[in-house]
């Protein structure tokens, strides 16, 4: 009998192995962690998701978006408002507006919940990259990152603006390859911002980091502080031609160069709007929210971790953004977010110097796999569901409030809070105004706004002036309250959040005044 064929043991590094440990590693579990916290940043209420509820604009996005898809035109002038009607107006955001009505188009308020879970998670993913790529420790980077996360949280909301942060990422993160020697990169970004300028007007901040970054590749700094490393011709060359192209590109939009020119339009046209807009207003201002304190603490970590870890060397793009960052979150609340993004991949190498790296000898990536297994499982169970969204809308805006409006058509022209105003538009109720304000600067109406809001004196007056038939208001507000005292005004219906406060010449009786309840 001829001896058998020996057997062969399959190699410990076999492909297989490989990949296993690479799938369940302990980076990538860190990677599904952070996802997990934007998961559960995504929350409103205890439900994840329901911030897609926290921003009326959202549903501006969404109607604005929706129209698109079905006539395939970009707006030209407003059609949704009886005070701004035919005034020039642009979708600026037209390209995330209509990723939003397309979500909305395939599963409703769950489709819109996904997305924004979406575009939560590939913020964190391209921070962690980012922050890794400059420091080269996991450990660090997710640290970073779950540090900024307080911070970034109330910004994962449903508007185009959070996918422009994450082009804001991917464009330090390709910049910083491009830095590194891989310049073919470069090629990439008049694409980018191609999809920039069409989705969101934080393209500028796009063109200023590769302004950062230029101006380090122009310069030899070595100071105990500060460094910089002059960058090849070549380099120099390429990174000049992608750049004169990123801008050339700005101005393929069905706007031509509008989009491009918008940013400017609202920095010296629109200083009404800026004021009225608190998430313009100064930080300190809004000392007393969470996401402000938590930008304090962070701000406060990284300043000691500065002084412990002395000396500390800033790279020119660092120093130059995080600087401007950190002004500008000063000046403008709004801009907190984008310090963050300048905060993680700093914050990240000064970590490094304290967490040891990690090291795959002692990966254990069966573990790895039941914590990630475990922490899928948990947000697969916790989505929310139709009924859920549903119930959390009720919360945040004027469903029954609105249905009755829908249901006595006669109850018009409507006043309405800027918050609900897209709400109003998702409804098919013709609004008074909106939380895009810019328009209604330039029709004359949000100045008389502002002053019917708070309410001034003569705000009865002003309602007259646009023959307002019925107030859609807050259950509790200023003006609620002005009106409910007024003669001539009377309850017609209310919700949870709401009440319709409706102008006749002869008041109803007492008993009938407090309207239907929703």
């Amino acid at each position: 009998m001829s001896p058998s064929a020996p057997v062969l043991a399959t190699p410990v590094n076999s492909a297989s192995g490989i990949t296993w440990r690479r799938v369940f590693s302990f980076p990538v579990m860190l990677g599904v962690l952070l996802v997990a916290g934007a998961y559960v940043a995504s929350s409103l209420d205890g439900i994840p998701g329901g911030k897609i509820f926290v921003e009326g604009d959202t549903w501006i996005h969404q109607v604005v978006g929706e129209r698109i898809l079905e006539t395939h035109a970009w707006p030209h002038a407003d059609i949704y408002s009886f005070t701004a009607a035919g005034v020039p107006r642009i979708a600026y955001e037209w390209l995330g507006e209509v990723g939003i009505a397309f979500a909305a188009h395939l599963d409703g308020l769950e489709g819109m919940a996904i997305l924004l879970m979406f575009w939560a998670g590939l913020l964190v993913l391209l921070l962690y990259l980012l922050a890794y790529l400059r420091c080269g420790n996991t450990k660090a980077a997710a640290v970073a990152v779950a540090l900024a996360l307080p911070i970034i949280g109330p910004f994962l909301t449903l508007r185009p603006q959070l996918l422009g942060l994450c082009f804001l990422v991917a464009a330090m993160t390709g910049l910083e390859w491009a830095r590194r020697g891989r310049t073919w990169v470069l090629a990439l970004f008049p694409p980018l911002f191609l999809i920039w300028v069409n989705t969101h007007s934080s393209f500028v901040l796009g063109l200023v980091v590769m302004g950062a970054y230029a101006l380090e590749g122009m310069v030899e700094i070595n100071r105990p502080w500060l460094r910089a490393e002059r960058w090849p011709v070549a380099a120099r060359k390429k990174f000049l031609v992608s750049g004169l192209f990123s801008l050339l590109i700005l101005f393929i939009t069905p706007y031509g160069g509008g989009l491009a020119a918008y940013p400017l339009d609202v920095m010296i046209h629109q200083k009404a709007v800026l004021q009225g807009v608190t998430e313009w207003s100064p930080l300190l201002s809004k000392a007393d929210l969470l996401p402000v304190q938590a930008f304090f603490l962070v701000l406060a970590v990284f300043m000691a971790g500065n002084y412990l870890l002395r000396p500390v060397a800033y790279a020119l793009r660092d120093a130059v953004f995080l600087a401007g960052a950190a002004t500008e979150a000063f000046l403008h609340a709004r801009m907190i977010a984008v310090f963050a993004v300048a905060f993680v991949p700093v914050m990240a190498t000064l970590l490094a110097r304290l967490l040891a790296p990690y090291q795959p000898k002692r990966d254990k990536p069966a573990l790895n796999a039941v914590l990630i297994a475990g922490l899928l499982a948990v947000c697969a169970v916790t989505f929310p569901s139709q009924e859920k969204l549903e119930g959390l809308l009720r919360l945040s805006y004027p469903v029954g409030t609105v249905g009755y409006l829908r249901a006595h058509p006669a109850l018009r022209p409507v006043f309405n809070r800027a918050g609900w105003g897209g709400y109003l538009m998702h409804r098919d109720v013709p609004v008074f105004i909106t939380g895009q304000l810019d328009v209604f600067q330039y029709s004359g109406t949000l100045a008389d706004y502002f002053r019917i809001i708070q309410p001034v004196p003569n705000a009865e007056m002003l309602l007259k002036k646009y023959s307002i038939r019925v107030c859609l208001l807050q259950t509790s507000s200023p003006l609620t309250e002005f009106l409910e005292r007024r003669p001539g005004w009377r309850v017609v219906a209310s919700d949870q959040v709401s009440v319709l406060i409706e102008y006749v010449r002869h008041p109803a009786a007492p008993e009938t005044a407090t309207g239907a309840k929703y």
